[in-house]
């Protein structure tokens, strides 16, 4: 909740750079000499500093895990640190272990309530991932040249401890993966607002960092923000080093001030997050069994499969073609791409007159299917999409989950087979919102796709699926940007 009336654009939470907690950085004093060496610098003695793995674990362990696990383990530390951590208060704040509300938390019966592979096959792989990497790190740590010595005191042998607990290294990488922000470019300075005007002027140029200069943190208070996915947000650097997030909406004393995570779909919100949210405009929906589907319906022949896994350049066109990724109103453009392929492939236009319409096999070849490539080829497309996202509805139909959205789409009821699965009432409204728009989803595509057929037709002329902004990510960990 905000304290003080907030206006559009001034900042909702600031936090000095001494309170971060990232995976490879700390914030530390240097020398008064060192300070008076860098050139320009104002009177600004602290920078962040680079951290040599946590002892007891190995260098090249350390560089094996992926940042995630890296940040977690430093929360880890800070846990273990007890009183003697600079961050005791955040890590206090934090859930427990066992009570993010993630999924990778429920019992087997609730996940099957979820009626979605993805999401299901997505959870497995996380606690794979999660047991893996906790083995291997204790494993590490472990070994007899990197064992934790009296010197090193007992911060480290806590450490061990929590790498030996299961549940405790989950809930670190939990709340790592529901908190943790992609730090913006140094250069990223306040909007600027005239007076009188919630509208800001042109924000100032900044220059996106290179991947490998990408850094995560875990932020606290901002972390706590609630997130809503349409709220204009904003994080920059303070002329001190403190990072502040301001968003485009006022809030007076005692609200509850929301931001947004960036284009993150119900999917990603609900598996790392624990939340959903209702007519969310970067909602997907994988379609898990899409490639299995082709190969039964003879539309995804073995000579197909491997021109494709032989051109590194179709690694992309391959992986949206074995899980079709369907968003809101339209398509992914790498699943459309690939579908077209396939459609050219299973129309018989490589044989004849369009023998050029067919795939080659090159990379240059497959830039042609980023468009239409003929009005037979792409509503051929169309026909498939179709006949694969009513087949997905009918499934979650059978399963009875279907029921009363034409009634009223727009209120959520807790269904009835969500019943005897120990839910309280917050839980089993989201689950029903979680798998109500999914329902909305397949059908607003199969709608959309149905006029985009008979407008084809009517101009008797192939047209582009519109997608409105980048589509979100679908793959990998969320992570949270502004």
């Amino acid at each position: 909740m905000t304290k003080d009336a907030v206006p559009p654009w001034q900042p909702i939470a600031t936090v000095p750079e001494s309170l971060f907690l990232q995976e490879d950085f700390l914030f530390a004093p240097c020398s008064g000499t060192a300070a008076a060496a860098d050139a320009g610098a104002a009177a600004d003695t602290e920078r962040t500093q680079p951290l040599p793995p946590l002892p007891p674990l190995s260098v090249e362990a350390w560089q094996r895990c992926p940042w995630w696990v890296r940040l977690g383990v430093r929360l880890l530390k800070e846990r273990a640190d007890g009183e003697g951590s600079r961050l005791q208060d955040y890590v206090g704040m934090l859930p427990r272990p066992g009570e993010t509300g993630a999924p990778v938390n429920w019992s087997a019966e609730q996940l099957d309530r979820l009626h979605y592979p993805r999401l299901l096959s997505q959870i497995k792989l996380q606690r794979r991932l999660f047991e893996g990497f906790r083995k291997f790190l204790l494993a590490d740590a472990r070994r007899g040249d990197n064992a934790p010595s009296t010197r090193e005191g007992d911060g480290v042998n806590r450490l061990v401890s929590a790498l030996a607990d299961p549940a405790m290294f989950s809930w670190a990488l939990e709340c790592v993966l529901s908190r943790a922000f992609q730090l913006p470019p140094r250069s990223a300075a306040a909007l600027v607002v005239e007076e009188g005007d919630d509208v800001p002027v042109k924000a100032p140029e900044v220059t996106p960092p290179a991947p490998d200069e990408m850094r995560m943190a875990l932020l606290p208070l901002i972390d706590s923000i609630n997130h809503y996915s349409r709220m204009p947000t904003h994080m920059y650097w303070e002329a001190d080093g403190a990072l502040s997030l301001s968003v485009g909406a006022a809030f007076d004393p005692g609200d509850h001030a929301f931001a947004s995570y960036g284009p993150v779909s119900n999917d990603d919100l609900l598996q790392y997050y624990g939340f959903v949210e209702q007519d969310n405009p970067s909602d997907t929906y994988v379609l898990e069994d899409m490639g299995k589907w082709l190969r039964e319906d003879g539309l995804l022949g073995t000579d197909l499969s491997s021109r494709l896994l032989a051109c590194p350049a179709a690694r992309d066109v391959w992986r949206y073609l074995r899980r079709g990724v369907i968003l809101r109103d339209a398509v992914h453009p790498a699943t459309m791409q690939a579908v077209r392929i396939v459609s050219c492939e299973a129309a018989g236009l490589s044989a004849g007159d369009e023998s050029e319409l067919s795939w080659d096999g090159t990379e240059a070849g497959l830039s042609r299917f980023t468009a239409p490539v003929s009005l037979v080829s792409e509503n051929a497309a169309f026909e498939l999409l179709m006949r694969y996202s009513a087949r997905e509805a009918d499934d979650w139909g059978k399963a009875g989950v279907a029921a009363a959205l034409a009634e009223d789409p727009a209120a959520p009821r807790l269904d009835g087979d969500l019943d005897g699965l120990g839910l309280d009432t917050d839980r089993r409204l989201m689950l029903s919102v979680f798998r109500q728009e999914k329902i909305a989803l397949l059908r607003g595509i199969v709608g959309r796709l149905t006029h985009m057929r008979k407008v084809s037709d009517l101009l008797n002329r192939p047209i582009k699926m519109p997608v409105s902004g980048s589509p979100p990510p679908v793959l990998g960990p969320a992570s949270r940007s502004s």
